[in-house]
């Protein structure tokens, strides 16, 4: 995947795959997220290590498909869609009487930085995403752990886009309320 994309303000960005030698700017994203933006996004670690030897060195077979919106010089987006199964994520959806297949129902996870956030390129990410998996035989995203209950402006995007909170649940990690979302395709 390669898309050009502009933030309302007329600036491009590219929205693509993530490639085996995008660690070393993965790896700066990472480290230069705030506090505030990683107590928000938490599927793995945020360091350069791990974008090194974890992210970068098991592209295409960690059954996970990862995107970055980058500019000319820096990763300012990364999106994660996990086809992996995670029995937490499972289990607390059979109790809202729903099903995951993680093959037809990933999880999925989106971080912007810091420095972009407000203009508009979570949006225009995660309708590109949208568009290239219109031709997959993805069944529905779930918000990999949920999305935080205080973190309004999160959800409302995510209801724009057609998700639905199926409920909530607690947790130690961030401990706050949590909110389920699942995008049915």
């Amino acid at each position: 995947m390669h898309v050009l994309i502009h933030s309302p303000n007329g600036y491009p960005f590219t929205l693509r795959s993530l490639v085996k030698n995008d660690s070393g700017i993965l790896g700066e994203f990472f480290e230069s997220l705030s506090p505030q933006t990683r107590s928000k996004f938490g599927p793995h670690p945020l360091d350069r290590e791990y974008a090194k030897y974890v992210i970068c060195k098991n592209i295409d077979v960690d059954n996970v498909s990862r995107f970055i919106i980058v500019t000319e010089t820096q990763v300012v987006g990364y999106f994660i869609v996990d086809f992996n199964e995670y029995p937490n994520e499972g289990s607390r959806y059979s109790s809202y009487g729903i099903e995951l297949d993680f093959a037809l129902d990933p999880v999925f996870a989106p971080c912007i930085h810091d420095n972009y956030q407000g203009q508009g390129l979570a949006s225009l990410g995660l309708d590109a995403l949208l568009r290239y998996f219109d031709k997959s035989k993805i069944r529905s995203l779930v918000l990999m752990g949920g999305t935080q209950e205080p973190n309004l402006l999160a959800r409302n995007l995510y209801k724009k886009f057609g998700f639905v909170e199926i409920g909530e649940f607690y947790t130690d990690y961030n401990r706050l309320n949590n909110v389920d979302m699942r995008l049915v395709r």
